[in-house]
């Protein structure tokens, strides 16, 4: 997973993968980049995500993003207080959008993400996977269009570049089709 010019293939492999029931699915990534990396970890559902790491004697380790992101606060521990708020609010808008896949469908589900969406005001709450779930929750409910109108809005924003994500770009194609 970490060569980004095969990610579209590979999530439409494990789309193939999913839509057979096979449930055992494994990502290997690369990490080198913890946002990404986090990217990756949300929008790979329920399959078996392992990063790991390179060390310069050319050991390879497997490690947890949430290990990796503790040790970076450590190290600067200034960007916690600063930053606290916005990652707490953007914890909650992903954990709600989780909660209303798991307890809506339809319909129902339509109009919980609806206002969730409302309280996305801001563009700095806006992540990957943040959008991939939103992109993964309107997939579910066969919004197309809301999927399509999502990654439109996102080209749009002139500090956004969410949208030239291969992630986010698989599922604009997969609506557009």
């Amino acid at each position: 997973m970490s060569d980004i010019s095969r990610q579209p293939s590979l999530f439409y492999h494990l789309g193939v993968r999913e839509s057979f029931d096979m449930a055992n699915n494994v990502i290997l990534y690369h990490d080198t980049d913890a946002d990404t990396a986090l990217s990756l970890k949300a929008s790979s559902g329920n399959y078996y995500f392992i990063p790991y790491i390179v060390t310069p004697c050319a050991d390879y380790f497997c490690c947890e993003s949430d290990a990796q992101r503790r040790a970076s606060e450590y190290m600067q521990p200034n960007w916690d207080t600063l930053l606290g708020p916005l990652a707490y609010y953007k914890e909650t808008l992903l954990n709600d959008i989780r909660r209303a896949r798991e307890k809506y469908q339809g319909d129902e589900l339509a109009k919980e993400l609806a206002r969730i969406k409302l309280r996305m005001d801001n563009t700095e709450v806006l992540t990957s996977d943040i959008v991939i779930n939103l992109l993964l929750s309107y997939r579910d409910i066969q919004d197309y269009d809301a999927m399509v109108k999502l990654v439109e809005t996102l080209e749009m924003l002139p500090t956004c570049d969410l949208a030239d994500q291969h992630n986010i770009k698989f599922h604009y194609a997969f609506a557009l089709n």
